[in-house]
């Protein structure tokens, strides 16, 4: 829960996300949770559909709040950044330390 936590406030004081980026990741994450969504509504759904559905449906939600938000825990943990320091899209160069 520590761990929640800390991440949130990084959340709220860093964006490391660019602006293009950002877009792609909430039409994209959009989509792909419609799909898995999709796959999931069928009644007699199989096992592998299932399982399908649910991880684009959770994969989808991740990219469509990563885009919202402008925050990505993964690129804090790697040190990487595609939003410049004005707030347009970046380059994908590493964020300095």
């Amino acid at each position: 829960m520590h761990s929640c936590r800390k991440e949130l406030e990084v959340a709220r004081k860093v964006q490391n996300v660019g602006t293009a980026e950002r877009w792609l990741r909430i039409v994209g994450g959009g989509l792909a949770a419609l799909v898995g969504l999709m796959l999931l509504l069928p009644v007699p759904a199989s096992v592998g559909a299932g399982v399908l559905g649910l991880a684009l449906v959770l994969l989808g939600s991740d990219f469509v709040y990563t885009g919202v938000t402008g925050y990505c825990p993964l690129y804090n943990k790697l040190g990487w950044s595609t939003a410049r320091a004005g707030g347009g899209p970046g380059r994908g160069r590493p964020r300095p330390r």
